[in-house]
């Protein structure tokens, strides 16, 4: 458990690990204009169908670049398989993708397909999924760096 510092101008200091539940999505800003989409996965999550917790970003986002940060190394079975974060129901076709049937511990770059080379000009919900093929194991995050245009 982390400890908390309440002491100064009535901000909490946090030190130490912070635990962040399984399938955890959001969307944070930085101070360089950037705003990075950022999904937490699991194998488990996947094979239970229990990860299908959606993000929605408004619309107006041009996605730089995209990668995977696998803690557990990410297998996946099948040709062509491939894990996605994308738009609901258009993994691989509006998504960035990590592909390959093994993707050791470390960090991978994703290919960006569709909208998400071109930007997303309207409203869009976001979930995790395969594209192809069924997934081993491992576990990891995604994150997504995008322009606001």
């Amino acid at each position: 458990m982390a400890k908390e510092n309440s002491a100064g101008l009535g901000v909490s200091t946090r030190y130490g690990p912070v635990s962040v539940p399984d399938g955890a999505r959001g969307s944070f800003h930085s101070q360089d204009g950037f705003i990075h989409l950022v999904a937490d996965w699991s194998a488990d999550l996947i094979r239970n169908g229990s990860i299908n917790q959606a993000i929605t970003i408004v619309r107006n986002v041009l996605p730089t670049r995209a990668w995977v940060e696998v803690e557990e190394a990410l297998s996946l079975s099948g040709a062509g398989s491939s894990l996605c974060f994308g738009q609901e129901g258009q993994l691989g076709t509006n998504s960035a993708d990590v592909s390959g049937s093994a993707v050791g511990v470390g960090f991978k770059a994703c290919s960006l397909n569709g909208t998400f080379s071109t930007g997303l000009t309207a409203t869009t919900t976001l979930v995790i999924g395969l594209k192809s093929g069924k997934i081993v194991g491992g576990k990891g995050r995604f994150v997504v760096e995008c322009l606001k245009v």
